[in-house]
């Protein structure tokens, strides 16, 4: 079965110290294929407790190198490192040193999978029969979404503001994956770098042009989970007439028919 399960749901600093919610993380399975997408920290524990071995997993795709999304991936790696069909498709500065940011993937690490495949918005890869694209993010440090097609195509946006035709980099996606921190009435009046999030009215815009199967939101600030993502969710259908839902810890969707299978 083709099925994506969020592992966590949680973002932002001071919600990852806390972890007032399980911080972010997705588990995917396409077409034979087992990986995470940004493995915040806590990705191991929250596997476990979901039932997911990651001595099973494939690869990894991450997106960007901030803490919530990376801090899991050295351990994610450590585990597959026996693998032939192991990868890691990252975005290519959280694999270098500079003077503003640091490789969140650490060179020891960065041995590990059989094949990396270092990324920046607009690229293509192929990898073990999926077709890959890297997308442009409107976020305040290098940042990419993906676009994974096999059988069946997810997109994630990743973090960042919606931008103007954002959502044509998403054509043909099933599943469309929203990292949702602002919720409605909020936009530009929140603390953590304005307009550089997306909020529930950039994931109606999106939605309002792009009409996949099924949208989903998660990764959420503590302004987003006082709102209620539940409740934002329910806004964000009936403007834009796309069946959205939600994210909880441990939900998992079928791929296949875009069922939820628990919750």
């Amino acid at each position: 079965m083709n099925r994506i399960k969020f592992l966590g749901i949680g973002a932002g600093d001071i919600g990852m110290v806390m972890q007032v919610v399980p911080t972010f993380s997705i588990y995917a399975e396409l077409d034979g294929l087992k990986f995470l997408i940004d493995p915040g920290p806590g990705t191991c524990i929250n596997a476990r407790i979901h039932n997911i071995n990651l001595l099973e997993l494939d690869g990894i795709f991450l997106s960007h190198l901030h803490q919530d999304h990376s801090a899991g991936v050295g351990v994610a790696l450590t585990g597959i490192r026996e693998k032939k069909t192991s990868f890691l498709v990252a975005e290519e500065h959280c694999l270098m040193e500079s003077e503003r940011y640091f490789p969140c993937v650490s060179k020891w690490h960065q041995n590990i999978p059989n094949k990396m495949i270092p990324v920046e918005p607009g690229e293509h890869a192929e990898l073990h029969g999926l077709k890959i694209k890297a997308v442009k993010c409107m976020h305040y440090d290098p940042c990419v979404g993906f676009l994974i097609k096999g059988s069946k195509a997810i997109g994630y946006t990743s973090d960042g503001g919606y931008y103007k035709d954002q959502e044509k980099e998403y054509n043909g996606s099933d599943l469309v994956i929203f990292n949702t921190m602002t919720p409605r009435g909020l936009e530009g009046k929140v603390n953590y770098h304005k307009n550089f999030h997306m909020s529930t009215d950039g994931a109606i815009e999106f939605l309002q042009k792009n009409k996949p199967g099924l949208a989903v939101i998660t990764h959420y600030s503590i302004p987003m989970l006082k709102a209620n993502p539940k409740k934002q969710a329910e806004i964000i259908q009936r403007e834009s007439g796309v069946k959205t839902i939600a994210a909880m810890p441990g939900m998992e969707i079928n791929l296949d028919s875009l069922g939820i299978e628990n919750s």
